[in-house]
């Protein structure tokens, strides 16, 4: 049986009226990724314009998977670790590669090892995730 996890997603561009709250399945972490338990999710100008169609991926194909969950900013522990520098526990935040929908507005994201980074024990989870885009765009 697929376990399933809390998400917030898409199936179709607008405003925030097409976002929908419901359970979709648990990503399974691939070769070199990392499942992050996600405690914090940064919302970026990004985020509404990816959901209204707008910006950098307003030409996804029409047969991506959705519904769509975005949110690319995201602070959480490691929950599964396959061989990676990281370990189950470890407290880590990451901004996800664009164009690649994120998966912040959920439970659980998939993240490959070579995009996330420790995340400092000065910072607490909700201020990491509101650091990658900031700090890249300063």
């Amino acid at each position: 049986m697929t376990e399933m996890m809390n998400a917030v997603g898409f199936s179709e561009f607008g405003d925030s009226g097409v976002l929908m709250f419901g359970e979709l399945p648990k990503p399974i972490p691939g070769a070199g990724d990392v499942l992050v338990a996600v405690k914090a999710c940064g919302i970026n100008p990004i985020d509404y314009k990816t959901r209204a169609g707008l910006g950098v991926n307003r030409g996804w194909p029409d047969d991506i998977e959705k519904p769509i969950v975005i949110g690319w900013d995201i602070s959480g522990d490691v929950v599964e670790s396959g061989g990676s520098a990281f370990n189950v526990g470890d407290s880590v935040y990451t901004m996800a590669r664009f164009p690649v929908p994120g998966m912040g507005y959920a439970e659980f994201s998939a993240v490959p090892a070579e995009e996330l980074a420790l995340k400092p024990s000065t910072l607490d989870h909700i201020t990491a995730a509101a650091m990658p885009l900031v700090a890249l765009t300063a």
